[in-house]
């Protein structure tokens, strides 16, 4: 329900595991290109939730960065780690 996703704190846990009766465009980049199918909610979602920590790692440098411009990459990498969880308020 949807008062389960306003009250989230954890949005990605709460929307899934996605339904097996629901299909949608499912879209993966190979090389330099990306290719289209049409997966169940289901497996979409669990083929993102095997992604989400690499994803999140590999774009963590470069967003730190932009908040903490004067620091080196990696101490710019965990102090926002650090942070996101002070400002979520988890």
């Amino acid at each position: 329900p949807m008062e389960t996703l306003t009250n989230s704190n954890n949005l990605w846990r709460d929307i899934g595991p996605g339904s097996p009766a629901r299909a949608q465009k499912f879209l993966t980049r190979s090389g330099t290109g990306v290719t289209s199918s049409i997966v169940r909610c289901n497996t979409a979602y669990s083929t993102l939730d095997a992604q989400w920590t690499a994803e999140i790692d590999a774009d963590l440098p470069l967003f730190a960065k932009g908040a903490y411009p004067d620091l080196l990459d990696t101490i710019a990498a965990q102090r926002l780690r650090n942070d996101l969880g002070i400002v979520a308020g988890t």
